[in-house]
């Protein structure tokens, strides 16, 4: 009996380094995970600091002519600019169609 209890002791103890390396290994998987999703994170906290910054860089060069034009206010001044640039792209094309003809 003493050698089959030896015997089952070496294979339990057998299973339970194994059970700990696989504890470790699926711990060790879990954490490359997590490391690989926060470096993710990152990249696009990068990417988004990056259009943030993109984005206030065009309003401190914003035109202000344009502000009647964005907001859809097309009354008085911006109106008449409008209607003068909408006449000017049309003598352009009919320009241009007369050079391909």
């Amino acid at each position: 009996m003493v050698k089959g209890s030896s015997r089952m002791d070496k294979q339990n103890t057998g299973d339970a380094r194994n059970s700990k390396g696989t504890v470790t290994m699926t711990v060790l998987q879990h954490f490359m995970k997590k490391k690989a999703e926060l470096k993710e994170l990152k990249k696009q906290l990068e990417a988004t600091k990056l259009r943030g910054e993109e984005l206030k860089a065009r309003e401190k060069n914003f035109d202000p002519k344009l502000v009647p034009i964005m907001t859809g206010d097309f009354e008085g001044k911006g109106l008449e600019e409008l209607e003068k640039y909408c006449g000017m792209l049309v003598e352009m094309k009919s320009m241009i169609d007369d050079q391909l003809n």
